[in-house]
């Protein structure tokens, strides 16, 4: 059963092109990860690929006080976080859109903003 569930994943993947669009939509998140430096409590933006790290705050503490804000903020705009530490981890869906990027970076904006 879980052969045929991960062989049945695959077949999506490939046929709805879900790596080649991924590697299309990557300079777009890169542009709108990095669009965060400057703000309040950044201390440092990572990517690769579709992944990314915003790492808060000034030291370890009010960088995770700061992470859990954040991840609060967004919680209640519906855009869903992940703070480990003082960081703020990326990692979407594959099918994810470049207006839903947007949506992202700009509530994590708003978040860091308001604290």
């Amino acid at each position: 059963m879980a052969a045929a569930a991960g062989l049945a994943a695959l077949y999506v993947y490939v046929s709805e092109g879900l790596f080649e669009k991924a590697a299309r939509l990557e300079p777009h998140w890169q542009t709108c990860a990095h669009s965060l430096k400057g703000l309040p409590g950044i201390v440092d933006i990572r990517n690769l690929g579709l992944l990314a790290g915003i790492e808060l705050g000034e030291d370890a503490v009010s960088g995770r006080v700061l992470a859990k804000k954040v991840y609060e903020f967004c919680f209640e705009k519906g855009v869903l976080v992940r703070p480990v530490a003082n960081t703020i981890v990326l990692s979407p869906p594959l099918t994810i859109g470049e207006d839903e990027v947007e949506t992202m970076f700009a509530t994590i904006a708003a978040a860091l903003k308001a604290n």
